[in-house]
C-alpha cells in the first residue's frame, strides 16, 4: 500500500475568486483520484462522488476560516448594496 500524501492547504489568493478556488479544487480531486486509481479497476461513481464532496467541504471550511475571504465578501456586499 502506498503512502498518501498530506492534503495540502488552499492558499488565501487561491480562495479569493471563485474562479481560483475551482481550479485549485478542480486540480486537487483530479489528484487524489488518480492517487486512489494507479492503475487498478475504474473507481465506481460513488468513489468518485465522495472526493468531490470531500474537497467541496475543505474548500468551505477555508472560505468560512479566511478574514481575506470574508473582507472580499464584504467589500462585494458593500458594492452591491449601494
Amino acid at each position: 500500500m502506498t503512502e498518501r500524501k498530506p492534503l495540502q492547504p488552499y492558499s488565501p489568493e487561491e480562495i479569493l475568486s471563485f474562479d481560483r478556488i475551482r481550479r485549485a479544487m478542480t486540480s486537487r480531486v483530479l489528484d487524489r483520484i488518480e492517487e486512489l486509481w494507479q492503475g487498478k479497476q475504474p473507481l465506481s461513481v460513488e468513489q468518485v462522488n465522495e472526493v468531490i464532496a470531500s474537497e467541496w467541504q475543505r474548500v468551505k471550511e477555508a472560505v468560512r476560516s479566511s478574514p481575506a475571504a470574508r473582507e472580499a465578501f464584504r467589500k462585494y456586499l458593500e458594492r452591491t448594496i449601494s
